[in-house]
């Protein structure tokens, strides 16, 4: 990822560059193998030209390094959640920290079986009287509540 972002930021010449990932969760741990197929536990990983020690934390610790290098400007993440995480408090259907596991912010959004489905309904207004046309709008706009909460969220960090 390092020469990704490094070819990205001098390719496009951008002012201000924002490294946003989606995960489903905190990170596991990483798997190696020998030549024979056997696990292997190391305990030190060599990441563009430095050495982690292998363990937790180690995706925090290579964000902390990239941010050190100037890889990039700040770091999002987006982390689809199919359990309630108590360390996050939700409210409209997400869950935001700051500063936490070498992201400047995570948005935590919780995942069902309906979570990638697209609600285009239109609105529909009754205009028969004043508290209708107040109540639809309200109906429709509960909706869309969460979507705005994240969008802002995402244009506070990128701008």
């Amino acid at each position: 990822m390092y020469d990704v972002l490094r070819k990205f930021r001098s390719d496009t010449n951008v002012e201000k560059l924002v490294f946003v990932t989606l995960t489903d969760g905190c990170p596991s741990v990483m798997k190696f193998f020998d030549k024979e197929g056997f696990r292997i536990k190391p305990n030190k990983i060599k990441i563009d030209g430095k050495y982690f020690d292998y363990g937790s934390n180690l995706s925090e610790k290579i964000l902390n390094d990239m941010r050190e290098k100037c890889i990039f400007d700040s770091c999002l993440n987006f982390n689809i959640v199919y359990r309630n995480f108590y360390r996050y408090k939700f409210k409209n259907g997400a869950g935001f920290k700051n500063n936490e596991n070498g992201y400047d912010r995570i948005i935590v959004l919780k995942g069902d079986k309906n979570f990638f489905e697209i609600d285009d309904g239109e609105l529909e207004i009754d205009v028969s009287s004043q508290s209708k046309i107040v109540k639809s709008f309200k109906d429709y706009s509960k909706t869309k509540k969460t979507s705005r909460v994240i969008a802002t969220k995402f244009i506070e960090m990128v701008s």
